[in-house]
């Protein structure tokens, strides 16, 4: 086999269920220069049998021999890996035909892009939905102080790069160590997202984001204050914890926050942005706070005063024509499911 220029990069753990789709999906590809590397991490369905029984060359099989975990077989991966690209891929998912192309090609030419992402359309759940991520650098390193702005497995990075600069998954962060991988990546190279659907990413039952979401709630904690603090070195503990509430829109009312609060601390967040050395954007960066404040007014748009609190507020001139009006849908619909 010639030396590939990319590996795609697929951890499995008895992912028997899907695992011929997927494979399948990626030994399709437009793009022929590749290796399928699978480490399988011990498992106990009749995973090995299906990767025994593919005889398509392109294939690299690594078995663990027991089950390391998803974060030890990625960095198995990432020092196993021969091509000039890694390609991430989940077991469960759906890559499109041209997915490898499209990225190879970007990636070729947009030098300055250490790792691209692409849109996606999730099935499998109740709906199907096109995701569209951001796709310039500016407002994906924004959006990273709160969210991150790339699904694991559209993804694609210069293994060069990576290994330069010791990019690698972290142990600390277990069911996030992606999210915790990007923050680092784009403080040493631009990210992207190609504006085009190019992976099918299935929602069930048995994904990581609902087994094991305690574990990953503490890692995405961990990963917002440590964004937090490139801005905002001196916090408190109480003001720690109603920042990561409120920027993952998860602060119950119980908390006792006011809407003016809330608004108060983005636009200090904004503030403390624009004077930091090491920060964000400042453009991106009070657009995407813009948007966390957006989410949380709509979600919260039928309490007593909170559309006077939004369309009064310097974050909501910030927004685009469409969430500004879109408050007052939002509000309507609100109201019409109450009893």
């Amino acid at each position: 086999m010639t030396v590939p220029e990319v590996t795609v990069l697929m951890p499995v753990y008895n992912g028997a269920r899907f695992l011929a789709n997927a494979m399948n999906s990626v030994l399709g590809q437009t793009f022929g220069n590749f290796e399928l590397l699978v480490v399988n991490d011990g498992s106990s369905d009749q995973t090995a049998e299906i990767l025994a029984s593919c005889g398509d060359p392109r294939v690299r099989i690594v078995d663990n021999g027991r089950n390391l975990g998803l974060i030890a077989s990625l960095n198995k991966g990432l020092d196993l890996a021969g091509g000039d690209y890694i390609a991430r891929m989940d077991q469960d998912d759906v890559a499109l035909p041209k997915r490898l192309e499209k990225q190879v090609h970007f990636l070729r030419t947009s030098l300055q892009t250490g790792l691209c992402g692409t849109w996606f359309r999730t099935f499998g759940g109740a709906r199907s939905a096109v995701v569209r991520p951001p796709t310039g650098a500016e407002e994906m390193a924004a959006k990273l102080f709160h969210e991150s702005p790339l699904a694991h497995p559209t993804v694609m990075f210069r293994r060069a790069l990576f290994a330069h600069h010791g990019l690698r998954y972290s142990y600390e962060y277990p069911d996030a160590e992606d999210f915790e991988l990007w923050t680092r990546a784009a403080q040493v190279t631009e990210l992207a997202n190609l504006p085009e659907v190019l992976l099918r990413y299935r929602r069930h039952e048995e994904q990581v984001s609902n087994v094991k979401k305690a574990r990953q709630d503490e890692s995405v904690k961990k990963i917002l204050l440590r964004q937090l603090r490139r801005i905002h070195a001196n916090t408190t503990e109480e003001e720690r914890e109603a920042h990561v509430a409120i920027v993952s829109n998860r602060m119950p009312d119980a908390t006792g926050v006011k809407v003016d609060y809330v608004e108060s601390w983005l636009r200090e967040l904004v503030r403390r942005n624009d004077l930091a050395e090491a920060g964000f954007p400042p453009a991106a960066f009070r657009r995407a706070i813009a948007i966390v404040w957006w989410r949380y007014c709509s979600s919260r748009s039928s309490v007593p005063g909170m559309l006077r609190a939004f369309y009064s507020s310097e974050l909501t001139r910030l927004l685009p024509l469409k969430n500004k009006l879109g408050m007052l849908a939002v509000r309507a619909k609100a109201m019409a499911a109450r009893p």
